[in-house]
């Protein structure tokens, strides 16, 4: 009886020592969070705004950020512009937007940084909802709830960061199932966090901009290579080339006759939707074409492209008081030819061109002046394509622009084979562009023997990757993911040894 006694008062104790400890930690993080110093963009503004200053702050994603290249980025296009119609008035442009981040991170920012008196927020995001798996479920609602669990979820995420960092290729992807509880519990995260940015800003007073987020639906199929538990994918590559030798051979009605009796086995399989698009293309039916490559954007299993319904849902946002829309989605599809948003402005999958940019730098333009938020009512507001002309004209020496340009297409290129894209056709179509702009540079080489290896093409990498060696007049690392990201696998996929050529 003793013995259970003391027991227990063993257990007891215990458990008030630990409690006792863990609510020590967790004020020392607390106290830690609240003079931790903000982040360092937020640092950056000034601390007393002048009476005639007019304040812009920017969050989102990559898009949002600029990329590829940020000085093509709308918010580049828009600074240019805005100091252009009055350069007699104080612009101060924030742009706190970051590749990858979600909605949740623009809304922690918007939290973060509210309270410095912006004039006007604008809002793009919605592409990187999906990118990660972890949800704003219970559980994790709870752990980050605590100040010590973010601590420490911090530091984990950037332990993660340096050991993998993102332009590693990474293990095959999951699929999202659209019936599946994560799919629709990130669809409900998007709204939550949306609403909660227009209402903070709404609290403030702070007139908000929303963006509807543009995709590339025509020239950017869904992912169909390397998806976990794919048992499908060597026949859908076999749908790819058949269908590719039909509207080759100019037999588009054979290819959707072929295509719609694929559909009765696999009714919701998004590449067949994608390719029914392209069928329905070249036999000139484009409005049909159209609403198949946005259902075949929506069906992706790697959901890296915004979803039609996250756009619906920011126009039924800008029915509120002080909530104003640039419909960047709507706007890329008056310009696109046949209304099909592809690479003229659309780089790869969610990534502007810099005509694009100049598209969504208009919008948000008009929208300005149309509520008159620095720009007066009586300014014109210039066709895009003129404008962009202008701006580069004016911001880039001719032997800039090229070099801005070469930059974009590489990256764009070593972009489009990452994981889970492995987009090969449209990397090679970049490379090959690279080449016409500076054939010289050991890079594209290196990356064409790359995609060569990848696809098989074994002898022909091997005189790509020995005119990279020569053009760069050293050995080339297998480990330089910056230059050459995908190297490494590809020699291991083809079994070529680097040392050997």
């Amino acid at each position: 009886m003793s013995t259970n006694f003391s027991t227990r008062k063993s257990v007891l104790y215990g458990a008030i020592v630990t409690v006792s400890l863990l609510t020590f930690f967790e004020l020392i993080a607390r106290v830690a969070e609240f003079t931790r110093e903000p982040s360092e963009l937020v640092r950056k503004i000034e601390a007393s705004k002048q009476i005639d200053s007019f304040r812009i702050f920017v969050y989102g994603g990559s898009t949002a950020e600029g990329q590829p290249t940020l000085k093509f980025g709308f918010v580049s296009q828009l600074e240019f512009w805005l100091r252009k119609i009055h350069p007699e008035k104080v612009l101060e442009i924030y742009n706190f937007a970051g590749a990858g981040r979600t909605s949740a991170y623009a809304r922690r920012k918007v939290e973060e940084s509210i309270s410095h008196e912006p004039d006007l927020l604008i809002i793009l995001s919605g592409h990187n909802e999906f990118l990660y798996r972890s949800t704003e479920s219970v559980p994790n609602k709870i752990v980050a709830s605590f100040a010590l669990t973010r601590s420490l979820a911090r530091k984990l995420g950037r332990m993660r960061l340096s050991l993998s960092p993102d332009s590693t290729p990474g293990p095959n992807y999951q699929a999202y199932g659209r019936n599946s509880s994560l799919f629709k519990e990130k669809v409900r995260a998007y709204s939550d966090n949306l609403a909660h940015i227009v209402q903070t800003a709404q609290n403030h007073n702070t007139p908000i901009l929303l963006v509807t987020a543009p995709s590339n639906v025509s020239d950017w199929p869904p992912a169909y290579r390397r998806i976990a538990n794919n048992v499908h994918e060597d026949e859908r590559e076999s749908w790819v080339l058949e269908v590719e030798n039909l509207l080759a051979d100019r037999f588009s009605d054979a290819a959707i006759t072929t295509i719609h009796k694929r559909l009765a086995t696999f009714p919701d399989d998004p590449l067949l939707f994608y390719l029914l698009a392209n069928s329905y293309v070249a036999a000139g039916d484009y409005d049909q074409a159209r609403s198949l490559y946005v259902k075949a954007k929506d069906l992706d299993p790697i959901p890296w492209r915004a979803l039609t319904e996250f756009n619906h849902f920011m126009r039924d946002l800008a029915e509120l008081d002080g909530v104003f829309l640039a419909d960047a989605e709507n706007s890329f599809e008056q310009n696109a030819n046949h209304g099909l948003v592809g690479f003229s402005l659309v780089a790869d999958n969610c990534h502007p061109t810099p005509l694009g940019n100049a598209i969504i730098a208009r919008d948000i333009l008009t929208v300005m002046k149309r509520q008159r938020l620095f720009i007066e009512n009586d300014r014109e507001i210039t066709d895009a394509a003129i404008s962009l002309e202008y701006f580069l004209s004016q911001t880039t020496t001719p032997d800039t622009r090229r070099q801005l340009e070469l930059a974009l297409i590489l990256k764009t290129a070593k972009y489009s084979m990452k994981t889970p894209f492995h987009n090969y056709k449209t990397s090679r179509m970049y490379l090959e562009r690279a080449l016409a702009i500076d054939s010289s540079k050991w890079e594209i080489w290196v990356n064409l023997a790359t995609l060569a290896f990848l696809e098989n093409r074994i002898d022909e990498g091997r005189g790509q990757l020995r005119k990279a060696i020569q053009l760069r007049g050293a050995p080339i690392d297998e480990h330089d993911r910056l230059h050459a990201p995908y190297l490494k696998e590809a020699l291991e996929q083809s079994g070529v040894n680097l040392a050997e050529l």
